[in-house]
């Protein structure tokens, strides 16, 4: 399975990015790889202020990372 790691921050400033990223995709164990590209599942990092939020999802990029509002506009 590919996977790619998405991080987002809102409040948040003294928590370095690429450290989060590298750490939750260290974590994932063998054979699993990292596809920024074409990712099979996306684990989505959030952090608001002091509080941390992990999920992981399908089809991200597919699904217009989830975003109701992009997935319901007609496409050109």
């Amino acid at each position: 399975m590919q996977f790619a790691v998405q991080y987002g921050a809102r409040a948040n400033t003294g928590i370095d990015r690429m450290k989060i990223i590298n750490a939750v995709a260290k974590s994932v164990p063998e054979p699993h790889k990292v596809d920024l590209s074409n990712p099979d599942k996306t684990i989505i990092v959030e952090i608001c202020k002091t509080l941390c939020c992990i999920g992981v999802v399908e089809k991200y990029k597919e699904l217009s990372k989830y975003n109701l509002r992009q997935l319901t506009c007609p496409k050109p």
